[in-house]
């Protein structure tokens, strides 16, 4: 699933849970609401609510990105980053594997000239 789909993904869930729970879905004896936490649960069967420890610069950064809309929501920003960092980690082992297998790390001459093609660009 590309990270557009699963960010809309979890938004919606997010959206329709408080749209139903504010909405005076359906409860059970104990107040809670049935129908929305059972709909709930079946949207995030893919994902796993965890705690983290963020600088209050970056928390500020995605807040605004939400409140702009160029984030459904932020744990939606928060899984975009995660994702785009294991993707570079994943070509960062890539290019070790295809260093390795051409001879080792690239020698300075070598970096210098891959530096000087990427700033032509």
């Amino acid at each position: 699933m590309e990270t557009d789909e699963r960010a809309q993904l979890a938004s919606s869930c997010w959206t329709r849970w408080c749209g139903w729970a504010n909405q005076g879905a359906p409860r059970s004896p104990d107040h809670s609401s049935t129908d929305s936490h059972d709909q709930y649960d079946v949207c995030m069967q893919t994902r796993t609510r965890v705690t983290v420890t963020i600088p209050d610069a970056v928390l500020k950064a995605a807040r605004r990105d939400v409140e702009s809309g160029a984030a459904p929501s932020l744990s939606a920003w928060v899984t975009d980053a995660a994702e785009a960092k294991a993707r570079r980690e994943g070509l960062n082992h890539v290019l070790d594997e295809l260093l390795e297998a051409s001879g080792g790390p690239l020698t300075e001459e070598e970096a210098e000239w891959a530096r000087a093609q990427l700033q032509a660009r």
